[in-house]
This record gives C-alpha cells, structure tokens and sequence, in this order.
C-alpha cells in the first residue's frame, strides 16, 4: 500500500492532477479550502499530505500569482463564505 499512496512517489502525479483541476473548473473561488473528512478512512491526513506536495501556497503563487488565497484545515468548515472547498483525498485520489 505504501508504494501506491506515499507522497513521495505521487507527488508529481497528484501536483499535476490538481493543476488540471484548478484550470478546468472555471466556477472556482479565490479562496480554496482544502480539508479532511471523517469518511476518509485514512491513517494520515490527507490535507497535510497536500500541503507537503503543494509546499504551502508555493504551489499555487508559482502557477497563478496571487490569484488563490490557500487553507488547508482538518475538519470542514461551515460554508458560510464564497469560498470553493475541496476534499483533499480527492485531489489524492484515495
């Protein structure tokens, strides 16, 4: 499993699949939010796993300036703002 899911080996994999996702989802907001679930059934957090890969907000200034402002939580927040949440595990791919 650890060959299939380690950071380290999908990186780039999972940096290039969220590049594509960001450029085909024009209905995103400014502000991306990125957090775990309860469902994700993981030993490990999938968000911080993201932020390693992303190196923090690096990731996204480097391709789109500052046009995203980045979090990474743990838990979903209520959606009481404009901002566009996005599961981690799914830019994963668990």
């Amino acid at each position: 499993m650890t060959s299939n899911t380690h950071w380290i080996i999908r990186g780039s994999k999972t940096a290039k699949y969220l590049h594509g996702y960001i450029n085909t989802n024009k209905d995103l907001s400014n502000r991306l939010v990125f957090y775990d679930t309860k469902d994700d059934n993981l030993p490990w957090s999938a968000t911080q796993t993201l932020k390693v890969i992303t190196s923090g907000e690096d990731f996204f200034r480097v391709y789109w300036g500052n046009k995203y402002e980045v979090e990474f939580v743990n838990e979903k927040p209520d959606e009481n703002d404009n901002a566009s949440y996005i599961r981690s595990s799914q830019i994963l791919q668990y």
